[in-house]
């Protein structure tokens, strides 16, 4: 006997306690593979959550164009729009197919040479000229 108890309690105990810390440690290595450590920069950061890269590594199918250094990503198609009804072009699409490093009009999607114009209505969002007609584009804003 040893401290009391018998030799097959203590070969048990032991057990026990080996098949605990091995749950504890699976539990762990769980958790940081399904929590990442706190390794994607654009989770719990506001101020990088609208950023076109955070919004791509977030969505690899979004539908984004970049105008002041803020991300617009694609609405609704606007019904029955004349051209007179547009606010300024303000611009066209430069580069398209950007993932990351992204400039002033640079697009996911959009063909180079797409023309964007202010909305007469609206600062949160501009009016694409696309071959399914006229399409917002939203401002997306940290939060």
């Amino acid at each position: 006997m040893l401290l009391g108890i018998g030799f097959t309690e203590g070969v048990m105990m032991a057990s026990l306690r080996t098949t605990t810390i091995a749950g504890i440690t699976a539990a762990l290595v769980a958790l940081v593979l399904v929590g990442g450590c706190g390794t994607n920069p654009c989770a719990g950061d506001s101020a990088k959550s609208a950023t076109p890269e955070c919004l791509v590594s977030q969505n690899a199918e979004i539908d984004l164009v970049v105008i002041d250094k803020t991300a617009y990503a694609r609405g609704d198609i606007i019904p029955d729009v004349k051209d007179s009804e547009l606010g300024d072009q303000i611009g066209t699409v430069e580069r398209t197919g950007v993932t990351d490093d992204f400039q002033d009009w640079d697009a996911t999607a959009l063909p180079v040479g797409t023309e964007i114009y202010s909305s007469p209505s609206s600062t949160t969002e501009v009016i694409v000229r696309t071959d399914d007609g006229y399409v917002q584009y939203l401002k997306m804003v940290e939060g």
